[in-house]
């Protein structure tokens, strides 16, 4: 059996798909370890799962220390024809100052060049062209773009590829694109075999830019001859890579499906206690993360057209609250008016054992993404898994790899191709209680035919034959 570290660029406890494979290779006699990051919920630098997946978390010491030996490593590089230049020609201390003074203000404007990069990528602001949209022409400015990037992969990531490299993987298995290239890295020091989890079209992504896709159009050109094995989430977006990379590997489907409840979930009205509604109310569930592009704007908006019995309930996290809940407070006026209570409710997200038993409580999910983009056009979110397995029908965006499923199994309904407040609530005004009731029992056959232990298999045979390979020093 192989001895297996994953990497993903997040905290590990709520990323589903990462800890379901994790657990299912642990069960299949593998030894798994987890390498992510911490953050402020999840700020152990190492646990324990209970189904034996060690996590280990990289802590801001862990930075710190990467930065710390890149200075070394630049000082070490730099020293010995610095000392042997002063020793030549031996400076006044006018001279000396002088120096000390432009070594300063160049590595002063090399940071405030980094921040503003840093502010570019994350959106803050919009208006400045760095690593802007029209590409470096120079052969200057070409060169000078890859060292920037080396750096900061250097720094952001360093600590993560010491962590992977400590504990000597037979496999890497790299979760999204920003694990990648620390998979090719470690690959090449211990002669491991690499595995590349894709979970999304990036160059595609909704919240994405001209220097984000050229990014991952180069990393992705540079990193697919080293991938050994190449797992992606669905047919569709899996011949999207075929075409666009043909020197990765022949995919492997895995969806991003639900562990199957043996028994229907029992529900105890947790979800409706925690958004102090009665047992009786109908709600309409949205849960996960609160990212831009998902149509949650136009969702909480919805709310103040909602029926008298009905509430919508955000469940989840994101740097897009305090915005959802801004628009919330209009939508709630609004319903106050009409009904007298408040039609949106906002809870804290579920631990991911315990989804079910919160999902449960929904009358209906609903998935109202935007057409942003192949990547959402081509997406099969963990919620398509989650609603249907605590039995909960779905009202979804009618994009075509989400379309199929709703069409074939008939537990759920298709929003308007037209994104809009008005649509989403005239979709649940317009559904009977029989409508409802009948969906609900498709979900049952769904998610028995559906249900991760389908996808399972096909993790363990591609583990069967990336462990049969030879390495890259037996095959030497």
């Amino acid at each position: 059996m192989a001895k297996i570290c994953a990497v993903v660029l997040n905290s590990v406890s709520r990323d589903a798909r990462v800890l379901k494979e994790a657990e299912s290779l642990v069960a299949a006699g593998h030894q798994v370890s987890i390498v992510g990051i911490v953050d402020k919920n999840f700020p152990a630098a190492s646990e324990v799962t209970p189904a034996g997946v060690q996590i280990y978390r990289v802590t801001l010491a862990n930075v710190r220390s990467g930065i710390a030996s890149l200075l070394k490593a630049c000082c070490a590089f730099a020293a010995l024809p610095v000392l042997l230049l002063l020793a030549v020609f031996p400076p006044t201390f006018t001279q000396l100052v002088q120096g000390l003074a432009v070594v300063g203000l160049i590595l002063g404007l090399i940071y405030f060049r980094r921040c503003l990069i840093q502010m570019k990528y994350s959106g803050e602001i919009d208006d400045l062209n760095v690593d802007g949209a029209v590409a470096p022409q120079s052969l200057f400015h070409k060169v000078r773009s890859r060292i920037g990037e080396l750096l900061w992969f250097w720094m952001r990531l360093w600590p993560l590829v010491s962590m992977a490299n400590r504990l000597r993987p037979d496999v890497i298995h790299c979760h999204d694109i920003s694990a990648l290239p620390l998979g090719v890295f470690v690959k090449k020091r211990t002669h491991c075999r690499l595995v590349y989890d894709a979970h999304e079209i990036y160059e595609e992504i909704a919240q994405g830019n001209p220097a984000s896709t050229r990014r991952c159009k180069r990393v992705h050109g540079f990193c697919q001859r080293f991938v050994d094995g190449f797992i992606t989430v669905n047919e569709s977006i899996a011949a999207w890579y075929a075409k666009q990379y043909p020197k990765l590997p022949q995919a492997t489907i895995i969806m991003n499906a639900a562990r199957h409840c043996d028994t229907p979930v029992n529900y105890d009205g947790r979800l409706h206690d925690a958004a102090g509604l009665p047992q009786d109310a109908l709600i309409l569930l949205y849960q996960g993360g609160f990212s831009t592009h998902r149509g949650l704007e136009v969702l909480v908006s919805s709310a103040s057209n909602l029926p008298p019995s009905w509430f919508l309930v955000m469940m989840g996290w994101g740097k897009n609250e305090k915005e959802l809940r801004a628009i919330s407070e209009s939508a709630n006026s609004v319903s106050m008016k009409k009904y007298g209570h408040a039609a949106v409710r906002f809870i804290s997200p579920a631990p991911q054992s315990e989804l079910a038993l919160w999902t449960a409580g929904a009358t209906i999910g609903v998935i109202p993404y935007e057409n942003t983009g192949l990547n959402h056009w081509y997406c099969t979110p963990n919620k398509l898994w989650e609603y249907p397995n605590a039995g909960v029908p779905m009202l979804v965006s009618p994009f075509p790899e989400i379309r199929r499923q709703v069409e074939q199994y008939r537990h759920g309904w298709l929003l308007p191709d037209e994104l809009s407040a008005e649509g989403i609530a005239n979709a649940v005004s317009n559904l009977s209680c029989d409508e409802i009731a009948a969906a609900k029992q498709n979900t049952v056959r769904f998610i028995s035919e559906n249900h991760w232990g389908t996808y399972e298999e096909r993790l363990f045979q591609l583990y069967e034959r990336i462990c049969k390979m030879p390495s890259a020093s037996e095959g030497a």
